[in-house]
């Protein structure tokens, strides 16, 4: 059993079962994290493509990234076709996303299910998938485990059919954690006070003007403030980038912006508090 269908499954029958009354569904997919692995009929069209292919091997250097070789044999091949294995679990993750909202449609509850799609981080060569070759981070800097923009900014797509406009796109900064007071005001509830969400129903929704903001998003290496966002290394040091000509994080502001990082290292010390 592949656990991703088992997983996509259980969620189609717990959605039956639950149709009558309102639910909160949680499906916390594991592809495509590597390992690498899928089932042929999902990797046999990106094989098929002819891709030159570099297997993950334990002891050759290319372990894939993560620092995680140490813990397979030496000569450990977790995957020969990384490239087509990667892509073929994205593939069979959309079709079983699509398997839901179909259920949705299904069952007339698509005008009254919101929908999250999103991930717990950036894009990672773990496994062996080459970030190069699939260009995952597009122009954005870093990757998984990093505070640059490749490492934390993620996608999310949102459906909730008479409700989202289809199409639309939001520049709102939001974090994981804005997520439960959103979820909250979904439901007509109050959230928890002392929390450091914000809601972004109104955004959702196409309600810019009544959207609340951020002063700041905080992150143990990283601050963001509007436009600006700012990483900080060890104690004093500190990088500076204008996301909004820069979002590749090459100019580094710090030197001709001393008043921002005085500013925003206040940040750091008040978050950790």
């Amino acid at each position: 059993t592949y656990s991703h269908d088992q997983l996509t499954s259980e969620a189609i029958d717990w959605i039956r079962a639950n149709k009558e009354a309102p639910f909160f569904l949680y499906l916390p997919y594991c592809i495509p994290h590597a390992e690498l692995t899928v089932p042929q009929d999902s990797m046999a069209p990106y094989l098929a493509l002819g891709w030159k292919e570099k297997p993950k091997i334990v002891g050759t250097g290319n372990t894939g990234g993560g620092g995680y070789g140490s813990q397979y044999k030496e000569g450990y091949c977790g995957q020969s076709h990384p490239l087509a294995s990667y892509a073929g679990m994205i593939s069979r993750m959309d079709r079983s996303i699509g398997k839901i909202l179909d259920l949705l449609d299904e069952l007339k509850l698509a005008e009254n299910t919101l929908v999250i799609f999103s991930s717990d981080n950036g894009p990672s060569p773990e496994g062996g998938q080459s970030l190069k070759f699939f260009n995952s981070a597009g122009p954005l800097s870093g990757a998984k485990r990093s505070w640059r923009e490749g490492g934390i900014r993620v996608p999310m797509i949102a459906r909730w059919k008479g409700k989202i406009k289809p199409g639309r796109t939001s520049d709102h900064p939001s974090a994981f954690w804005d997520f439960l007071p959103t979820a909250c005001e979904v439901a007509g509830i109050e959230a928890p006070a002392g929390i450091d969400g914000i809601s972004y129903l109104p955004d959702l929704l196409g309600k810019t003007e009544k959207q609340k903001r951020h002063e700041y998003l905080y992150w143990p290496g990283a601050i963001r403030v509007g436009r600006w966002k700012m990483l900080r290394f060890g104690r004093d040091r500190f990088a500076l980038f204008d996301l909004q000509e820069d979002i590749a994080e090459k100019i580094n502001l710090a030197a001709q912006k001393p008043e921002l990082v005085s500013r925003f290292s206040k940040y750091f010390d008040m978050a950790r508090k």
